[in-house]
């Protein structure tokens, strides 16, 4: 028996399930898992060829589907939430994966913790030495003789500091590494097994075109005026090659002119089944973002007679307008609402000596390029619910 500590891996599935079936391999087969300590447990035994997944729930999997079973699935184990499920029938031989979607909104989840953490501490820092800057500039800070200065600092003290200076590191490498392996365990987590033509398409072709590449910076703030001008595209003769991974950047090459519907997306986790409906509706995907737990993919249908639409009825069309509107403000009130709070401030200080005019306008600027983003905003949740009124 030995036993391996993983203190992260629940940040990494992907990769720790590889990691077992490579220690079963070598004929260490998985016994328990604790998961206050983070330690694996495993029997020696008979080298096997055992696929592992694990999964993850509120009370854990108290029994396996009939369909898993059927494919040669078994349980393992459960501790807490998580659950080992294991099949030894050869990978190219197993056609059933177990659906993990409270998998995949656990490490969405985790990441907008991590980063809202992350965000918090700059900010804070950062104002705090846009602060001192201010100060400096403005000859308010005074410079004490250090003989006549003596601070002391006990042990909590110094361990306050320390853990000030280690939190945001640790916060930083976890979320680095949630990031860096985002692609891998969304497609092992979730999307495994689905068909994406397109991105096989980019790997055949990517030297072959000439690709024409244009900056589209902002579109989720008005995903209707993207869909209008991605079908222009499209009419013109300029057919959409790919988007780039952060949304920003859109190929295109010299095509025929054709009838693409365009339809911008935004869902609160989407599920496999959702993918697979618009898939037998011919829907193909053009684009996914993995930045949020709220994921935006853009979709696109040829068609020849009567442009066709995702949402079918005024409901649903309307609860996208409203994510949408809701989504975007998440984004831009709480910056908004710190400029106007160093705004108030830099206002205040305006006949002091920690007032700066450049920390100001900064912050008027930043601003003002919200309040612009804002109103771009509730114009395209009106644009939206007009255009669901018409189609129903």
């Amino acid at each position: 028996m030995i036993r391996i500590i993983k203190l992260f891996w629940s940040f990494n599935i992907i990769k720790i399930e590889k990691w077992l079936r490579e220690k079963a391999l070598e004929g260490y087969i998985l016994k328990d898992v604790n998961i206050n300590t983070r330690v694996f447990t495993f029997n020696r035994g008979d080298k096997k060829d055992i696929t592992y997944r694990i999964c993850y729930g509120d009370k854990g999997i108290d029994h396996i589907e009939n369909g898993l079973k059927r494919n040669g699935w078994y349980k393992l184990f459960s501790t807490g939430k998580w659950t080992f499920i294991a099949n030894e029938n050869k990978l190219e031989e197993i056609r059933v994966q177990p659906l993990r979607e409270n998998l995949l909104k656990r490490i969405r989840v985790s990441k907008v913790i991590l980063s809202c953490l992350l965000l918090y501490y700059v900010i804070t820092r950062g104002m705090f030495s846009l602060l001192l800057i201010s100060m400096i500039f403005s000859g308010s800070m005074e410079v004490y003789n250090s003989n006549n200065l003596r601070v002391e600092y006990g042990i909590l003290d110094y361990g306050f500091i320390s853990i000030k200076l280690i939190f945001p590191i640790i916060v930083f490498i976890i979320l680095f590494a949630i990031l860096k392996n985002e692609e891998k365990q969304l497609k092992g987590c979730f999307y495994e097994g689905l068909d994406n033509k397109i991105f096989k398409e980019e790997l055949e072709c990517e030297n072959k075109l000439e690709l024409i590449k244009i900056f589209k910076l902002g579109w989720v703030y008005s995903p209707d005026k993207l869909e209008q001008w991605l079908q222009e595209m499209e009419r013109k003769g300029l057919n959409l090659y790919k988007i780039s991974k952060n949304g920003c950047k859109f190929y295109f090459f010299k095509g025929k002119p054709r009838k693409i519907k365009y339809v911008a997306d935004l869902k609160k986790l989407p599920n496999e089944i959702c993918y697979e409906i618009y898939k037998e509706d011919n829907w193909d995907l053009a684009f996914r973002s993995s930045s949020s737990i709220f994921q935006w993919t853009i979709w696109k249908k040829e068609y020849k007679g009567k442009k066709p639409e995702i949402y079918s009825d005024r409901e649903e069309g309307i609860k996208y307008a409203r994510r949408v509107l809701l989504v975007n403000l998440l984004t831009i009130v709480p910056l908004m609402s710190t400029c106007v709070f160093m705004i108030i401030m830099e206002t205040l200080w305006i006949n002091s000596r920690i007032h700066n005019i450049y920390i100001l306008l900064i912050f008027i600027l930043i601003f003002f390029q919200q309040s612009y983003l804002f109103f771009k905003t509730l114009l395209c949740y009106s644009r939206l619910k007009r255009d669901i009124y018409k189609l129903s």
